[in-house]
């Protein structure tokens, strides 16, 4: 038996079924599915991360780094596009020094102009494109991926908290346009699911990852006398 539900409905799930607890959110118009889909799902009362509406993208990522070091768990944190992908860059870079594992979840601008549900409908969706967005971060993350297709959700999922939460930790980046999580995706029936989650809670260690690392290198900061006076 198959069930259809959108994009985003699904990666709302995904996230809720790998125990990811918090998401930090500065959203914009690409990310109206996901809108939908939550508050679709917590009218029918199913279970769903905390969303926390954050007013600037490089506070939203210092949160989740934060979150990480009282909780020791990965948070998500989520923006729109390629200019809030921007602003997060600074704290990005924390991270990526820090060894902090975090999924940041970008927008993309919708692919056509009409036609579609997540068609482009405003002048901004052609003024902020960008060639490659992904570009932006990569130099501060350990993967970077685009979702480009509607079945391969659960998968991208899986993939980018194994990355984040591998030894050495870090954040990790995924984005998508909002045509794309308007989609259908089809999935098989729930025995099938509860088999998927186990592998990957497996592969994952998601008991692990809850839990503070006792073994975790802790970094000793020293200044010298010169910095001290100064």
């Amino acid at each position: 038996m198959k069930t259809s539900r959108t994009v985003a409905q699904s990666f709302i799930e995904a996230l809720q079924r790998r125990g990811i607890e918090q998401v930090f959110a500065n959203a914009g118009t690409d990310h109206a599915p996901l809108v939908d889909a939550l508050a679709a799902m917590q009218r029918s009362g199913a279970a769903v991360p905390a969303f926390h509406v954050v007013p600037h993208e490089n506070l939203a990522l210092a949160m989740a780094q934060g979150y990480y070091r009282v909780s020791g768990k990965p948070a998500v944190v989520l923006v729109h596009a390629a200019v809030g992908t921007a602003n997060t860059v600074c704290s990005l870079m924390n991270a990526w020094r820090s060894n902090v594992p975090v999924l940041l979840v970008a927008g993309r601008n919708p692919l056509s102009q009409e036609g579609h549900t997540g068609s482009r409908s405003v002048q901004i969706h052609w003024g902020q494109d960008v060639f490659d967005q992904g570009a932006l971060v990569r130099q501060f993350t350990k993967w970077e991926q685009e979702l480009r297709a509607y079945r391969s959700i659960d998968a991208l999922v899986d993939r980018a908290l194994v990355i984040a939460i591998s030894e050495p930790r870090g954040p990790v980046y995924q984005s998508r346009n909002r045509q794309t999580e308007y989609g259908a995706e089809e999935s098989k029936s729930a025995p099938h699911d509860q088999a998927h989650l186990h592998i990957a809670q497996a592969e994952i260690g998601l008991d692990g990852f809850h839990e503070q690392r006792e073994d975790a290198p802790v970094e000793e900061v020293h200044h010298d006398d010169e910095c001290e006076d100064g």
